[in-house]
């Protein structure tokens, strides 16, 4: 076979899952981290009934929402529940996304990522509007650290008591209640 004229068909969902699993690689802690927040986020996006176009952006953002953070270190520190300076990567994928035209429409989202909602306050930021799907992959995101108990099945309730206790000042009071 002519690997010349060969021509590759793969999906843009099934790209960005590689690229996903890619970067979870990197420590067997960080294993499917960004997976287990975007099925999170599509959940809660079904639940607040999004449309079609909105739940794709939501799959594109959110399975790759920690591509800036390309170091073993700066994986590691995001999975703690108190964040601690998480701006330096989301803010290098904002940068790398908005290199993409396909992209692009998303690096806001993954810019604004871990800003708390501050009821409502964190609407504009410098400037630049902070849009809903950022609220949902910092909340998914912020789930999905908390899922990282033994036996999640009975954490359950101080998960759901965790994220209620965060309601309006960290997160975005509809998205809890959807959760």
């Amino acid at each position: 076979m002519d690997e010349s004229n060969s021509i590759f068909n793969i999906s843009l969902p099934s790209a960005l899952s590689a690229i996903s699993s890619a970067l979870d690689s990197i420590h067997p802690a960080l294993q499917s981290h960004q997976k287990r927040t975007c099925v999170i986020a599509c959940h809660i996006a079904k639940k607040l009934n999004f449309s079609q176009n909105q739940l794709h952006d939501v799959f594109d953002a959110s399975i790759i929402h920690d591509l800036g953070a390309l170091g073993t270190q700066n994986r590691i520190a995001l999975l703690s529940f108190e964040e601690v300076n998480p701006d330096l990567h989301a803010a290098m994928g904002a940068a790398l996304i908005a290199k993409s035209e396909v992209f692009r429409h998303l690096s806001p989202a993954i810019k604004f990522h871990h800003k708390p909602w501050l009821n409502g306050e964190n609407l504009i930021i410098d400037g630049e509007d902070v849009p809903l799907l950022a609220h949902l992959i910092h909340l998914s995101d912020r789930i999905e650290v908390l899922c990282h108990e033994p036996n999640l099945l009975s954490s359950a309730d101080s998960i759901r008591t965790t994220i209620a206790s965060k309601s309006g000042k960290v997160f975005h009071p509809e998205l809890v209640k959807a959760f």
